[in-house]
């Protein structure tokens, strides 16, 4: 069944995009009461991944205004602008999904929208598909990589150079010219390279298998659980000059368009450990 796209939201003539954002969430007031903040339980306290206000406040300021919407409707630029008055009640809402293993349906919904990569496309191949997913969402991810990253640190491999800060192709491409050359000094001595292209890369993780790498790298069940709902049952659905096909559950390999899905790709593929005489970079330079 296909069906028109509806907008998603509907802005009040003359009302601040601040003053609007409680009701866009979720149509009722989601902030917290004074007496429910002090019976929560603090994250910190069971040790599990948690967000402070000036932590999604400079989250919410990372967001780029001029991003195209997800399927909740929320506008980066409305998200950056207000991240001040915005931070407390998304702090609360983040540590709640955090704290009961659950992420939002909404969150996880994608939609994809095909691109042409060329002038004149003719057949399916022609389109990259782009995926679309909630600015709120991308938010809560940078969160959750800033504390995941230096969890696993030790389980990582050293020679991964994809998806890692201030690393990247380059450093990998010096690396092995280092090595091989270094070798070729030595009288006699030869070096062979092989490459390979894992087809679809992203597609091969399967939840709960990663969810096993994630506990022996040393990730709390609190985290984990929240990990692998952000993975299963994740809608998408297809849109296509205004029209919208009927949505489709995923429940396996790294959703397109997100933060968290290529550093979880590194450490469900890191016991695929290096030697001396070898390297391990991305997916598409391996």
């Amino acid at each position: 069944m296909i069906r028109k796209g509806k907008r998603l939201l509907q802005e009040e003539d003359g009302a601040p995009a601040c003053s609007r954002t409680t009701s866009v969430v979720s149509g009722r007031d989601l902030r917290p009461s004074r007496a429910s903040r002090s019976q929560s339980p603090s994250l910190w306290e069971t040790r599990a991944c948690s967000s402070h206000s000036h932590q999604v406040r400079n989250a919410l300021k990372k967001n780029r205004a001029r991003k195209a919407a997800g399927p909740d409707g929320i506008s980066s630029r409305l998200l950056k602008s207000c991240a001040d008055q915005l931070c407390g009640i998304f702090g609360y809402t983040f540590n709640l999904s955090l704290k009961l293993g659950r992420v939002p349906q909404l969150w996880k919904t994608s939609c994809i929208v095909p691109v042409p990569k060329t002038p004149h496309p003719k057949e399916l191949n022609s389109y990259r598909p782009v995926a679309l997913t909630s600015h709120l969402m991308k938010t809560l991810e940078r969160l959750v990589l800033a504390h995941l990253r230096p969890l696993v640190s030790s389980f990582m491999d050293p020679l991964q150079f994809a998806y890692q800060p201030d690393i990247g192709v380059d450093d990998a491409v010096i690396y092995l010219l280092h090595t091989s050359l270094t070798h070729l000094e030595k009288a006699g001595s030869t070096v062979r390279i092989m490459f390979f292209d894992f087809s679809s890369a992203f597609n091969t993780i399967q939840p709960r298998l990663l969810g096993d790498k994630l506990q022996l790298a040393g990730v709390d069940h609190h985290l984990t659980t929240w990990i692998l709902d952000y993975l299963t049952h994740r809608p998408q659905f297809v849109r296509v000059q205004g029209f919208e096909s009927d949505r489709l559950l995923c429940s396996t390999r790294a959703p397109q368009g997100t933060v968290l899905a290529p550093f979880l790709f590194t450490l469900y593929t890191a016991d695929f450990s290096y030697n001396t005489h070898s390297i391990l970079s991305s997916p598409e330079v391996l």
